[in-house]
């Protein structure tokens, strides 16, 4: 399912872990209402004014996904609000989250390392109010 113009829902639900564990990570219909909502609002103008295709790491998650990750019990990837966005370096990872904060409406946009990986997490939390809640992790 096509979420917007350059995103599909699968880059959305795939997991290796939910593949190892045999975990189904199917999105329920209202989750992909707001995954494109998330694609429209931060993902496509992140795209345009990065300039480049970007790599979901992590997007939708069922609870029993979510718990294996250790995601928090209130992700917002539980409800299709997040994905989680590869960066090559944290000096992208920094500039991409400017990006977002000054030209996106969001309710988080974190900076994450955790030792060689590193991702820009962002969320939009469709119909609801926007906490823009943004800083960095560094594990």
């Amino acid at each position: 399912m096509k979420l917007s113009e350059h995103f599909v829902l699968e880059e959305f639900v795939r997991s290796s872990t939910a593949d190892k564990l045999g975990i189904c990570n199917e999105a329920p219909e209202y989750v992909a209402i707001n995954l494109q909502v998330l694609c429209q609002m931060v993902l496509e103008p992140l795209r345009r004014m990065a300039e480049k295709p970007l790599h979901i790491n992590s997007g939708y998650r069922c609870s029993a996904l979510n718990m294996a990750v250790g995601g928090a019990k209130n992700s917002n990837h539980l409800f299709g609000f997040a994905a989680d966005v590869r960066c090559e370096s944290w000096e992208e990872c920094k500039e991409w989250q400017w990006l977002v904060c000054t030209y996106c409406d969001f309710d988080e946009c974190i900076c994450e390392k955790h030792g060689k990986s590193i991702w820009l997490h962002v969320a939009y939390r469709n119909n609801m109010p926007q906490r823009y809640r943004a800083f960095c992790i560094e594990k």
